[in-house]
């Protein structure tokens, strides 16, 4: 969903700047793009308590309990989890959890994290990655791939 949500806005905000005054369209766009993809990402990466779910509690539960939710019942490999839950903290840590939190999540925060353009697009890239990698613990089945083309 965030490869393909990324190549949509693209795709839209090419088509806008062919377009005389259509600055207040693309503002838009990019307000509801950005919102709706940090948002996805925070979720994505949130350690959470005891009842959030994301990708990030996921592994953490088949580190736990391997043995159920891994490669012996599943065929899904859980020899890089450790290396995986880095990868994540890693994305969480970056301005976009904050930044998520601080415009998105909780409007009343103080607003002092930066949203990185080609921070953002590496969360993405790195979730697409492992969401690739867990795709059949998560959706329950094969991955064709992350993002389908978009019709041309």
């Amino acid at each position: 969903m965030l490869h393909h949500s990324r190549d949509i806005f693209a795709f839209f905000s090419e088509e806008l700047k062919k377009l005389p005054h259509a600055f207040v369209v693309q503002w838009t766009l990019t307000h509801w793009y950005v919102d709706a993809q940090a948002s996805l990402i925070r979720r994505l990466t949130w350690p959470g308590g005891n009842k959030t779910e994301s990708l990030y509690t996921l592994l953490t539960d088949m580190q736990k309990h391997s043995s159920v939710l891994g490669a012996e019942r599943h065929g899904v490999p859980t020899a890089g989890i450790p290396e995986d839950l880095t990868r994540l903290r890693e994305v969480a840590r970056k301005e976009i959890g904050l930044w998520t939190t601080q415009n998105v999540a909780h409007m009343g925060l103080k607003r002092t994290a930066q949203l990185d353009e080609g921070e953002f697009n590496a969360a993405i890239d790195v979730l697409g990655t492992l969401l690739k990698k867990y795709y059949l613990l998560v959706r329950g089945a094969e991955p064709g791939s992350v993002a389908p083309p978009l019709p041309r």
